[in-house]
């Protein structure tokens, strides 16, 4: 039978795919090789090769033809196992990304709802506490909730932590006026042996103020050997946890 292209055309509408025929020339050579049977039953050479993400094409030589040039038959068809796989991928990523944002939502909420909710229901109880004269309770919803009633029952302990801190500062306040005051060498240092503090009289002993000598090593105070006998008691001190009271 003689092949034409409106024969061509007639089984490319019967099989649904585009079928046509060219010459070896034209056939790819960076294809992949299989091999499938002929009529008569033997192995017959074909080559598939992927010419986008959306068609295929198979080549397979054409036998038996009065001509001296070989020619290859082509098929091309869509990648529809592809594209359903590109589908079933994409479906699952687009449900992954709206369970990720369902959750977020909903552990916003929760937090919101659940945990911050009841933190502002204690902070407003707690202010509202501090308006009302001692003895008087506070009215509302918030009476009704646990937190609110922990609340009331730890606002006691928050005025005490606020008078401790008040005292200490006052404290405070009363040593650095007496160490200040006195004609002594006072100072103090943490554990890297950096003074922290020193009073104005020590300070001007060796000739500098206090912020001068913040942040200094003590050594720095004092000869060599009146600072490693200076240190050694202290040491001593650190160790036992006892004072230690030495005149010179």
């Amino acid at each position: 039978r003689k092949i034409d292209e409106r024969y061509m055309n007639q089984i490319s509408e019967r099989e649904g795919q585009k079928v046509r025929v060219i010459r070896s020339a034209d056939v790819p050579v960076n294809g992949m090789r299989a091999s499938g049977s002929s009529a008569s039953g033997s192995p017959k050479p074909i080559i598939i090769v992927t010419k986008n993400d959306e068609i295929i094409s198979g080549y397979t030589p054409l036998s038996n033809l009065r001509t001296r040039d070989t020619y290859y038959l082509e098929v091309t068809e869509p990648r529809s196992i592809y594209q359903s796989g590109q589908a079933t991928i994409s479906t699952f990523l687009i449900s992954l990304l709206g369970a990720g944002v369902f959750i977020i939502i909903f552990t916003l909420l929760f937090v919101d709802r659940i945990i911050l909710s009841r933190l502002n229901t204690i902070i407003g109880t707690v202010r509202r506490r501090k308006e009302t004269r001692e003895g008087e309770h506070v009215t509302g919803e918030a009476n009704a909730d646990e937190l609110a009633s922990l609340a009331r029952e730890i606002d006691p302990v928050f005025e005490k932590l606020a008078e401790s801190r008040v005292e200490l500062q006052q404290s405070e306040e009363r040593y650095r006026f007496l160490a200040e005051s006195a004609q002594d060498f006072i100072y103090v240092i943490n554990d890297r042996d950096e003074i922290t503090y020193i009073n104005k009289f020590a300070a001007a002993s060796v000739g500098r103020s206090p912020d001068e000598l913040i942040g200094k090593m003590r050594s720095s105070l004092f000869p060599p050997k009146e600072s490693e006998r200076q240190y050694a008691n202290i040491r001593k001190v650190l160790e036992t946890g006892t004072p230690l009271k030495i005149e010179s």
